[in-house]
């Protein structure tokens, strides 16, 4: 990763969440106002044509009618929160990562739209990556109730893949699940490594907290760079780098340090 962003890092696209609510608004409105059938891709598209569907595919989403009052409000209320959720995930990241993180998005769900897989994939990672960054961040569910982001991403991701591991058990049909699994690969490539040394470090820092315990409150997550603990700050994240072996930064110096 580091060196993909030294040599290519130049290329990355500033604003690219603007852009993208830009872009879709355009597409998928003037799809929703005409009737064009733009950005709409399956397997023939893919292997003969028309080719120009595939460019638009990334800005064209599906949007069902809410409150009686069509295609609109939806389509305004996805791009607020696109935005909401891809600006952050774009400062947290850094213009290049987030960049790469898209691009692959895009090219994963291309793949997968023979199997069932939407653009949508590609917005629903944005989401997954702030839950992933910020998981105690709370938005208003149906504008009244708060909920922390990260209980809102187990569900959308369990009401996805219900379905799919149903007919993979159940049946052993492993097609249904080939397109979640395109759909979610940019989010794993990112995030998975991450996720898997914290969840691999957790007894190594639960056993560290019950030999602290008796002298007193013991600091289980410290910061690699500024030293700071859940101790000098209870809201502060903390999470493992993905380049980094086993160092664990705050969420102020996650992607604002040098790796080692």
């Amino acid at each position: 990763m580091r060196w993909l962003e030294k040599h290519f890092g130049r290329f990355a696209v500033p604003h690219l969440t603007l852009a993208m609510i830009i872009l879709t608004a355009v597409v998928t409105g003037a799809d929703l106002a005409f009737q064009l059938g733009i950005g709409r891709v399956n397997l023939d598209s893919l292997l003969a044509g028309p080719w120009w569907h595939i460019v638009f595919y990334p800005f064209r989403i599906s949007v069902g009618e809410l409150f009686g009052m069509g295609p609109w409000l939806p389509l305004l209320l996805f791009l607020y929160f696109y935005y909401i959720f891809g600006a952050q995930l774009e400062v947290l990241m850094g213009d290049f990562r987030y960049n790469l993180y898209i691009l692959l998005g895009v090219l994963f769900t291309l793949l997968g739209s023979p199997f069932g897989v939407g653009a949508e994939f590609i917005y629903l990672g944005v989401f997954l990556g702030v839950a992933t960054l910020n998981p105690n961040m709370q938005i208003l569910l149906f504008f009244i109730i708060p909920v922390r982001i990260k209980w809102m991403a187990f569900f959308m991701v369990g009401m996805i893949l219900f379905n799919p591991l149903a007919a993979l058990i159940l049946h052993g049909v492993f097609v249904p699940i080939l397109g979640p699994a395109l759909g979610f690969l940019n989010y794993l490539i990112f995030f998975g490594p991450g996720l898997w040394r914290r969840n691999a470090a957790q007894p190594r820092r639960a056993a560290r907290f019950k030999e602290k315990v008796q002298g007193g409150p013991a600091a289980i997550h410290r910061c690699t760079v500024c030293g700071k603990t859940e101790l000098d700050n209870p809201q502060l994240e903390f999470r493992f780098c993905v380049d980094c072996e086993d160092h664990e930064y705050c969420q102020d110096h996650l992607f604002n340090h040098e790796h080692i």
